[in-house]
C-alpha cells in the first residue's frame, strides 16, 4: 500500500516536471515580434542598483543612445542573422560593457534565446556582470513588462549561470577548464579578453576554447570586446581579419571635409602637422615642437582637421555626435557605402567616443601618462590600440656601441640624482645577479654597475654567502659621481658620491633564505610598520626603507603597477616568515614593453635616453646578450590555437639581467612616487629641500633624498 502511494507521488511529480518542460519549451519557441533592438533598449532597459541599493553603473535612468550614436549600427548588427562575429577593440568609458554585455544578451533573451556564455578574466570580474545584468533586469522590470525576460531568485546568487527565465547565461572565465568546456552555446560574449593572457596558461586559451561552444551550431556569434594589451593583442588580431572593418568619421565644422578622427598628427607627407589633437607648445602659438604641460594642455590644445582647421573643445562633441560609419580606408569624396551587417565585423572607439571627453583632456591624460612612463596603458586604456615598439630591438654588440655613456663601470654620471638597483636570485641557489642604475629627470637613466655572485655550492651558513657579497656590492657602497671627462663632480643634490637609494630583490625563488638575509640587516633598511604591532593605517603607515622584496603578480592591474603585501606564512611549507615579509607584488608587462622600447631606441642624447656603461661592450658582453634575448613572441599549436608570451630569443641564454632591469625601474617609480618625472617638479622638491634643511640650521645634517615612496 505505502509502496503504491509513493509510486503515485512518483509519477505525478514526473508528469508536473513534463508539463513544465513543455511549457517553457513552448514558452521559447513562441513568436515574439521582434522591435528594432535600439528602440526596444532605450524604451525597455533602465540602469540599476545592486542589493542595499549601491549603484553600479556610471549612469542612471534609461539606456540612451542620444550621446552614443554610433552604438547603433554596432548593436544592429551584433543582432543581426548574418553576423556571427564582431571584434570591437574600445578605450575605457565608452559604455562597451552596457551594451555589448548587458543590453544586447537581454534584447537576445526576450527574442531570440539560446544557450549563451559569458568569458569574462576572473572569478571577481563574473560576479559584476551577473550583478549588473540582474539590476538592469530588475530595475527596468519596475516600468515595464516583458515578454520572456525574468530574474529566477533561486539562481540570484548562482555563479554558474545567469538565468533570465528564457534564457541561460554560463559564466566563465579565464584559467579555468572547466567553466568553457561542455556547454554548447550559440552566443559567446569574450569581454576583456587581452587580460585573458595572465590566466594561468596550463588551462589552455580561453578564447579558442569558447569557439569551440559553437562548433555544432548553424547561427552563432561571437562577440569580442576589450581594451587593447601591448602588441601582439587578440582583440586587434581579430578586428583585422573581419570581412568588414568601420571607422567612425566626422566632419571638420569650418570646411566640411570628412576624416577619421586620430590622436597623433600625421609625421610626413601632404597631411603633416595635420589629422591629430596638437598638444605641443604650438597650441600656446609658440615655434617648437617642445611638449606642453598636462595643465596647460588642457585648456590649450585643440584638433586640426586634413585641411588645417583649428577645432577648439567646444566643437568636440557635437562634431563627433554628428559623425557617421565607414569602411576603413574610405576617403572624402568616395561613393557612399552600405551600412549593412555581414559574417564578421570589426568596428573601433577610443577617447573621442567619450562623451565627456575634450581634445584637451585626452591630450592631458597622454602627458600624464608620458610623465609617468605609461604609455603603454594609453595606447591600449585611451587609444584602444595595441602598443608596438616602432624599432626592432638591437643586436647585443649594437647596444653597447650606441647606448655607451663616457662614465666608466661603478661611477655615477653628475646628472643622476638617485640610484636604484634590481636583484635577482637564482632558482637553483648557484648565485644572484643585479644591476645599478642612476636617474635623472624624463626617466633618463644611466647604467652604474651589474655582475654575477655565485654561491659556493659547500655554503652551509644560516645566510647564504652570494647574498651577503651582493650587501657589499649593492647596498654598502658608494658610487663616485664624475663628469662627462671622468673627473670628479657633485650631482644636482650636492653629493660626490651616492649609494643605492632603493634596491628590488626577486622573491619568486627562495624567499625563507631572502627573508632569513634581509633580517639581519640595519632595520631602517627595510620597509616597516610604524608600529609593528598594529596593523597598516593611515595613522600607522609603511616606512620606506633601502631593500624591497619584490615578485612578479598577474593579479596587479596595468595602471596599478606595483602593490604592496604583508606576507606571514610562506604558501608551500606553512612556515612562519618572522615579523611578516613586506612583499611588493608587480604587474611586469607594461615594465618589459617600456624596457625593449628603451634598447630599441635608434637615438641617445635626449630626455628618457637610457644607457649603459662606456666599458659595457667590452667587459658585459654577457649582460648584454641577455637584455637583447627577452622579446613577445607569438607561436601557433594545433590544439591550443595561438600561444603569445613573453620568452627568450635563444633559449640557452638566460634573461636574469633584462629582470633586474625591470626591478631597478620599478624601485625608480617606487622612489619618485607621485611627484612625477618632470625636471620642473624635481626642482621645486630641491628648493623646498633646502629652505627646511636651512631652517634645520643644522650643519651636520644631510640633503634629504628625492621622491616621497
Amino acid at each position: 500500500m505505502i509502496t503504491q502511494q509513493i509510486s503515485d507521488e512518483v509519477r505525478e511529480l514526473a508528469e508536473l516536471n513534463k508539463q513544465a518542460m513543455f511549457d517553457r519549451c513552448r514558452e521559447s519557441w513562441r513568436h515574439v515580434d521582434a522591435p528594432d533592438v535600439c528602440d526596444w533598449i532605450e524604451s525597455k532597459l533602465r540602469f540599476g542598483t545592486g542589493d542595499g541599493d549601491v549603484q553600479l553603473e556610471s549612469r542612471v535612468g534609461p539606456f540612451t543612445f542620444d550621446d552614443t550614436p554610433w552604438w547603433r549600427f554596432i548593436v544592429r548588427s551584433a543582432v543581426a542573422p548574418e553576423c556571427q562575429s564582431i571584434a570591437l577593440p574600445a578605450a575605457t568609458q565608452t559604455h562597451k560593457t552596457a551594451n555589448f554585455l548587458i543590453a544586447i544578451p537581454l534584447y537576445l533573451a526576450e527574442f531570440k534565446p539560446a544557450p549563451a556564455m559569458i568569458v569574462v578574466p576572473d572569478e571577481g570580474e563574473a560576479k559584476k556582470i551577473r550583478n549588473r545584468i540582474y539590476a538592469v533586469v530588475q530595475e527596468s522590470r519596475k516600468f515595464t513588462t516583458f515578454e520572456r525576460l525574468a530574474v529566477q531568485p533561486e539562481h540570484k546568487w548562482n555563479l554558474q549561470e545567469i538565468h533570465l527565465g528564457s534564457m541561460l547565461i554560463h559564466l566563465a572565465w579565464a584559467g579555468s577548464k572547466s567553466k568553457t568546456r561542455s556547454k554548447p552555446c550559440h552566443y559567446v560574449f569574450f569581454t576583456e579578453v587581452d587580460v585573458y593572457r595572465d590566466a594561468d596558461q596550463k588551462s589552455g586559451d580561453p578564447v579558442e576554447a569558447g569557439k569551440q561552444r559553437t562548433k555544432d551550431v548553424l547561427r552563432y556569434k561571437h562577440l569580442f570586446e576589450s581594451s587593447p594589451s601591448e602588441k601582439p593583442s587578440t582583440i586587434c588580431d581579430e578586428e583585422k581579419i573581419a570581412d568588414e572593418r568601420w571607422r567612425w568619421y566626422v566632419t571638420c565644422p569650418h570646411c566640411g571635409r570628412k576624416q577619421e578622427p586620430r590622436f597623433f598628427l600625421h609625421k610626413k607627407g601632404k597631411l603633416a602637422r595635420k589629422g591629430g589633437i596638437e598638444f605641443t607648445i604650438r597650441a600656446n602659438e609658440q615655434d617648437g615642437d617642445a611638449l606642453l604641460e598636462p595643465r596647460q594642455a588642457r585648456t590649450a590644445s585643440y584638433y586640426v582637421c586634413e585641411s588645417g582647421c583649428k577645432i577648439a573643445n567646444d566643437y568636440k562633441r557635437r562634431m563627433v555626435e554628428a559623425g557617421e560609419w565607414y569602411p576603413l580606408g574610405w576617403r572624402d569624396g568616395d561613393a557612399e557605402p552600405e551600412r549593412r551587417p555581414c559574417r564578421t565585423m570589426g568596428f573601433h572607439l577610443w577617447a573621442m567616443h567619450s562623451p565627456n571627453e575634450t581634445f584637451g583632456t585626452i591630450a592631458e591624460d597622454y602627458l600624464r601618462h608620458k610623465k609617468k612612463g605609461q604609455v603603454v596603458d594609453f595606447f591600449g586604456n585611451r587609444l584602444a590600440i595595441s602598443y608596438e615598439s616602432e624599432t626592432r630591438a638591437p643586436t647585443w654588440m649594437e647596444l653597447g656601441r650606441r647606448a655607451a655613456y663616457t662614465n666608466a663601470r661603478r661611477t655615477v654620471p653628475d646628472a643622476c640624482w638617485f640610484l636604484t638597483a634590481g636583484i635577482d636570485k637564482q632558482g637553483d641557489n648557484n648565485g644572484s645577479r643585479y644591476v645599478i642604475r642612476g636617474w635623472a629627470p624624463n626617466r633618463t637613466s644611466y647604467l652604474v654597475d651589474w655582475g654575477w655572485v655565485s654561491r659556493d655550492e659547500f655554503d652551509e651558513g644560516p645566510i647564504l654567502g652570494d647574498l651577503l657579497e651582493v650587501e657589499k656590492r649593492v647596498l654598502a657602497s658608494d658610487f663616485a659621481c664624475v663628469t662627462r671627462d671622468n673627473e670628479a663632480s657633485l650631482n644636482p643634490l650636492g653629493r660626490s658620491r651616492l649609494r643605492v637609494r632603493l634596491a628590488n630583490i626577486d622573491t619568486n625563488h627562495l624567499p625563507r633564505q631572502i627573508h632569513r638575509w634581509m633580517r639581519q640587516l640595519a632595520p631602517n633598511w627595510l620597509d616597516r610598520l610604524r608600529d609593528p604591532n598594529r596593523p597598516l593605517s593611515e595613522s600607522n603607515p609603511l616606512l620606506p626603507g633601502r631593500l624591497r622584496a619584490v615578485r612578479g603578480d598577474r593579479h596587479v592591474r596595468p595602471d596599478v603597477r606595483f602593490r604592496h603585501n604583508l606576507v606571514e606564512t610562506h604558501a608551500r611549507s606553512g612556515e612562519k616568515y618572522e615579523g611578516g615579509l613586506h612583499q611588493w607584488g608587480i604587474c611586469v608587462y607594461p615594465y618589459y614593453q617600456e624596457q625593449l622600447d628603451c634598447i630599441s631606441t635608434t637615438s641617445v642624447g635626449h630626455d628618457g635616453s637610457w644607457y649603459v656603461t662606456s666599458d659595457a661592450l667590452a667587459l658585459g658582453k654577457e649582460y648584454l646578450q641577455q637584455l637583447t634575448n627577452f622579446h613577445y613572441a607569438t607561436t601557433f599549436d594545433k590544439r591550443r590555437g595561438r600561444r603569445s608570451a613573453w620568452v627568450p630569443r635563444v633559449a640557452s641564454i638566460p634573461v636574469d639581467f633584462w629582470d633586474c632591469e625591470i626591478y631597478a625601474a620599478v624601485a625608480a617609480e617606487m622612489v619618485v612616487g607621485d611627484m612625477g618625472w618632470s625636471e620642473d617638479a624635481w626642482e621645486i622638491w630641491r628648493g623646498q629641500s633646502t629652505k627646511q634643511q636651512k631652517r634645520s640650521r643644522s650643519a651636520t645634517s644631510e640633503v634629504a633624498d628625492i621622491g616621497s615612496r
